[in-house]
């Protein structure tokens, strides 16, 4: 598969998520971040049969991905599990 299909392909899943999202209410911008990372990962994950150079930089970049997006939920987490219990 080409690289522009796959992009063309990934720009029109991100805009159709990113307008759902915006059509939701949704202001936190973390929520596009990692809806962003899921659809790169994916579309890159089934339709990545690219050559050698090109599939070292897309690990590159879902590397970079998933670590941004554990440090996300890792800080949405935080809260939750630091805040004394109530009674």
């Amino acid at each position: 598969m080409s690289l522009k299909l796959m992009a063309l392909l990934q720009l029109v899943i991100t805009d159709v998520v990113f307008a759902f999202l915006y059509y939701a209410g949704v202001d936190d911008v973390d929520y596009y971040i990692l809806s962003f990372a899921i659809i790169y990962i994916v579309v890159n994950l089934v339709l990545g049969h690219v050559n050698r150079r090109v599939r070292g930089i897309n690990t590159a970049i879902m590397a970079i991905l998933v670590f941004i997006s554990l440090v996300i939920i890792a800080l949405k987490v935080l809260p939750l599990l630091i805040k004394p219990p109530t009674r």
